[in-house]
């Protein structure tokens, strides 16, 4: 199983400069024609140095803080790589804020342990780093450019300073304190913006000396700010309702950060994949097994591992995250062309509960919930995922992936009578008329509903309670 190592948490890429070897004073001169740099700045990737005859540079934009960095030459071997102080690595080759402030010259090495160089960065702060190719070693300097503009938003008395969280992007969290409107502008420390009419989830492109009058509010609710300054002349803000978010990394995700899907705004988000041995190998999965993590952001970089170290069961019940980051969480059992999901349960967002299910989180409306969307997604079991009656009756019911109105297209079982044999769905809400399906039951009674591969069809039958 691939480890994800805490020393380099800036991801899987930078996973290969691990067990470098080589002479820490070669006595030739340096002969590569071409150096690239890797680090957090770029995921590790390889952004070539612009040749400048004695010396090499490239300007970056910081992403975070600090920032991890290698520079590589053009043979691609990471033994190659200057990263390190002089004696090995023992010692971190760190720039300060002060460091940069003044240019400092530091030389890199090449050779065996496993740190990486560091920057104190300020994010959304373009840096230049230039190299000088010596005997045996680099030296580097890098030099902090332009300082994005600090933003505020104003709203009556109070002034809120915006975080910056890219280059030319800020944020700001506010909660609505009533129904209705909120009045601000936005300030960069010599203008004011503003826009007569706002509403919610829509991009507005601010003008001078104007006042935000946003619409739409709901008391109790949390809302984001987003700013976006490209455009120094009419920047982009836009509100959203603030909800939480989580992404997932393995090999179900292709070894990439994918955002979980929204099922309900404080309850579920959820990642559903289709097994594939042959491709779902990123983190060393295969033959039914695979490895991941889930991160509260899209990065290695600052991130926070939400789920981590825990031996998921499939179908089996919510568990936490365990105490050793640096270990993967994993599933196994998981069959070729089947669908299954990462079901995250974030009732209490500082301890978030994950289980993996065979198919989509399934969820059931209809007379025994009043036709109602509080129900929590169906449990599921080898056999499929199930509702358990707490009342006689016979009910009417719809089971849908989403649980709303929104779209009968996401309808999965309707349409039909079920009874204590296997019954295929009907038409579905999804088509004009659909109708509900139908069952009677009694406290105890469970409800199952499944996809079948062979059939290719969804089904439902009743298992009387014994």
């Amino acid at each position: 199983m691939k480890k994800i190592l805490s020393l380099l948490a800036a991801g899987a890429l930078a996973l290969g400069l691990i067990g470098c070897s080589g002479d820490l004073h070669d006595s030739e001169a340096l002969s590569a024609s071409e150096f690239f740099l890797r680090g957090d700045m770029n995921g590790w990737g390889t952004t070539p140095l612009t040749d400048n005859g004695d010396t090499w540079s490239v300007t970056f934009t910081a992403t975070a803080n600090p920032q991890q960095f290698a520079i590589a030459t053009g043979d691609g071997s990471w033994s190659t790589a200057f990263r390190m102080t002089e004696d090995g690595g023992s010692t971190l080759a760190e720039y300060t804020e002060e460091d940069v402030a003044k240019s400092v010259k530091k030389s890199l090495y090449n050779g065996g342990g496993m740190g990486n160089a560091t920057i104190a960065t300020k994010i959304g702060a373009d840096y230049t780093l230039t190299i000088t190719p010596l005997s045996g070693y680099i030296e580097v300097s890098i030099a902090q450019g332009e300082i994005p503009l600090d933003c505020y938003v104003a709203s009556g008395s109070e002034l809120s300073k915006m975080e910056l969280t890219a280059k030319d992007s800020y944020k700001l969290k506010l909660a609505a304190a009533k129904d209705g409107t909120l009045s601000f502008s936005v300030f960069d420390g010599t203008n004011s913006w503003g826009i007569a009419t706002a509403e919610t989830d829509k991009n507005l492109t601010l003008v001078k000396n104007k006042t935000v009058s946003l619409t739409g509010l709901k008391a109790g609710k949390d809302y984001v700010i987003t700013l976006d300054t490209t455009n120094k002349e009419a920047p982009v803000l836009k509100v959203v309702q603030d909800i939480f978010v989580c992404f997932i990394n393995g090999d179900i995700a292709g070894g990439d950060f994918k955002k979980l899907d929204v099922l309900t705004e404080t309850g579920y988000r959820a990642f559903t994949f289709t097994y594939d041995a042959t491709n779902m190998t990123a983190w060393g999965g295969g033959d039914g097994k695979a490895s991941f993590i889930i991160n509260d952001i899209d990065s290695w970089s600052g991130n926070t591992k939400l789920f981590a170290d825990v031996d998921c069961v499939l179908n089996d019940d919510y568990g936490v995250c365990g105490s050793n980051l640096d270990k993967n969480a994993t599933i196994g059992g998981l069959e070729d062309g089947h669908k299954y999901t990462v079901l995250v349960d974030i009732s209490d967002t500082e301890e978030i509960q994950v289980k993996v299910i065979e198919g989509p989180a399934l969820f059931i409306t209809g007379d025994m919930d009043s036709w109602g969307w509080s129900l929590p997604p169906l449990e599921n079991d080898g056999d499929g995922a199930y509702y358990t009656f707490t009342k006689d009756g016979t009910f009417n019911f719809k089971v849908k992936v989403l649980p709303n109105w929104a779209s009968d297209a996401d309808c999965v079982w309707a349409d039909a009578t079920v009874g204590t044999t296997a019954t295929p769905a009907g038409e579905k809400a999804a088509v004009s008329g659909g109708g509900n399906g139908v069952v009677s039951a009694k406290s105890g009674d469970k409800l199952y509903v499944w996809y079948d591969y062979d059939a290719e069809q969804w089904m439902a039958k009743l298992v009387e309670k014994q």
